[in-house]
């Protein structure tokens, strides 16, 4: 009787495949499409949960392969028309929270009289640290500003998953500002939630998943800059904040002093014109440019200009031309 014979590609262990695979290049996810064709065994590896947390822990920063606005730990918040859902009033704002890579769908409907303003998806699970949480609980946090019968007030509701329902609304007046721009992307660091900017940059508006609570917190002077201005998160866990002045990007982060007094400081200066190549921008002087987005985890940041839309890696300091649909 003849005896079973080990694949070739079996003679090696399960290990030496994982430390193979996970140096293949993460800009290029078709690799490992075509890896896992290769035989049962490279297709095993590639599949077992474990790994993708092992390559997503080997490369640390993610590929910028495309991107959504208002999205999260791999969700993505998505506006419908009115619509009849279950138990709601027909004609009621509908939301859709859609896992982009499980294709789970969780419908949801917005809180009443409150316009859809500045929201973002957040994972509910306790201690999780976001590299392989997709399915389990989430919330929804929306924040924006209305006007009250004592002036402007700054809202926050809260969504969960698990009760299936929003939680009551947080209120702050806002004595003394006027509304300036809500529609700005939310950043979250730890249980910071950080939203709406106000004229002139005078303030962030703050919400604390913790607490529940919102706040102002200052701005950087932001005098002749570009009105279009990005929040974002420092590779030091800080906020961080971009904007443009001609042709030169400038970074703002967020400091503490020693006597433990909270700042802002300009921590980098970028000239577009010496990192677009002449290939890019057709040889022209690019006199404008503009903050349109920032990906949080890949550490890059869009920017609009006289020669097209760039996305700059703020590691490499690389700049490249990409189409925006």
């Amino acid at each position: 009787m003849a005896s079973r014979r080990t694949p070739p590609s079996e003679l090696v262990d399960d290990d030496a495949i994982t430390e193979v695979l996970l140096r293949l290049p993460p800009e290029e996810p078709a690799y490992l499409v075509r890896a896992s064709l290769v035989c049962r065994q490279w297709r095993r590896v590639l599949s077992d949960p474990g790994f993708h947390r092992l390559y997503v822990g080997f490369h640390r920063t993610p590929p910028l392969l495309g991107f959504f606005n208002s999205s999260r730990d791999g969700r993505v918040l998505l506006q419908r028309r009115p619509v009849q859902l279950e138990d709601d009033d027909a004609g009621a704002l509908g939301c859709l929270v859609w896992d982009a890579i499980t294709g789970d769908r969780h419908e949801l409907r917005w809180p009443n009289n409150v316009p859809m303003r500045s929201a973002v998806v957040l994972c509910a699970a306790a201690g999780c640290d976001h590299s392989d949480c997709r399915g389990g609980p989430f919330l929804v946090l929306c924040a924006g500003v209305h006007i009250h019968s004592t002036g402007w007030r700054a809202y926050a509701y809260v969504y969960s998953s698990q009760l299936r329902a929003w939680g009551a609304p947080v209120y702050l007046d806002l004595c003394g500002y006027r509304y300036f721009d809500e529609q700005i992307r939310a950043v979250v660091i730890g249980d910071q939630v950080y939203f709406c900017r106000f004229l002139l940059g005078e303030a962030i508006l703050k919400y604390d998943l913790r607490k529940q609570c919102l706040s102002l917190i200052d701005s950087p002077d932001l005098s002749g800059m570009d009105t279009d201005v990005e929040l974002m998160a420092t590779e030091e866990g800080l906020l961080g904040l971009a904007s443009a002045r001609g042709s030169r990007l400038h970074l703002w982060s967020r400091t503490m002093e020693a006597a433990g007094v909270v700042g802002w400081e300009e921590s980098r200066v970028i000239d577009l014109q010496k990192k677009i190549s002449p290939a890019d921008n057709g040889s022209s002087i690019i006199k404008e440019a503009n903050v349109i987005g920032f990906a949080e985890g890949a550490n890059a940041i869009f920017v609009g200009t006289d020669a097209g839309t760039f996305v700059m890696d703020l590691k490499s300091g690389r700049a490249r031309k990409i189409l925006v649909e």
